[in-house]
Formats: C-alpha cells, structure tokens, sequence
C-alpha cells in the first residue's frame, strides 16, 4: 500500500505566490515570506472508532511582512481557501483543514510584522 504525501508548502505557495520555508527563514530571504510548521501525527482522532482512516496534524503558518495590512491579506487568502474545504492529493488522500486562531506580533529586532494562522487538519483516505 502505498502512501501519498500532502504537500503543505506547495498548497500554500499556490494559495498566496509568496515563498514558503519549512521551520526557519533564512538570513537572506526576501519578504512578504512564510514560515511553515507542522506537528502531530498519525493518530485515532475520534476514540469512538474502532479503526480510522482519519489522521491529524497542526499546521502552524507565520506570515512576515514589513507591514501588518500585508499579513492580513494574506491571512484571508488563506483561510478563505483552506478552512473547511477538501484539497485531494493524486485522487487518494483528502486533506480538510480548519482554522483554529491566529496571533500577531511585531518583531522589534527585525523589524517585521508577524501573524500566525493556526490550523488543526484531517487527512481522509
């Protein structure tokens, strides 16, 4: 059996058009950027069922922009497009995703605005 991998960076670069990094962003990126994290696993999400198909993760977004009217549009983008709605991979996975809440900070020493979007998901076989 064979698994397919949904692929967040990808989703979410198609979603905004700005650059996505996994964990870090690096010294010389160039902003508006993303930071993505991801955490969580396989597991039973519903304890009621004896077997499941259904897996969770948390998928974390940081938007970092020079300007916080920038991460909003962003921020909207995203969940606009990823809230509640199926996005398949290879016609074998089902990913939903749901929005669970969002922060904002400034990031004094580097200058840039920061907005986390908060997402919980449920990847369906």
């Amino acid at each position: 059996m064979s698994t397919q991998r949904i692929d967040y960076k990808q989703l979410i670069e198609e979603i905004t058009g700005i650059k996505v990094y996994p964990i870090i962003i690096p010294q010389n990126a160039i902003y508006p950027c993303i930071e993505l994290s991801i955490s969580g696993g396989a597991r039973d999400s519903d304890s009621s069922m004896e077997v499941s198909n259904i897996k969770g993760y948390r998928v974390s977004i940081t938007i970092c922009s020079s300007l916080s009217s920038t991460n909003d549009g962003y921020e909207s983008l995203l969940i606009d497009a990823l809230d509640g709605k199926p996005n398949t991979k290879n016609g074998t996975k089902t990913l939903i995703m749901y929005h669970v809440g969002t922060a904002q900070l400034y990031n004094y020493s580097q200058g840039l605005h920061e907005m986390t979007i908060d997402f919980t998901t449920k990847i369906i076989n």
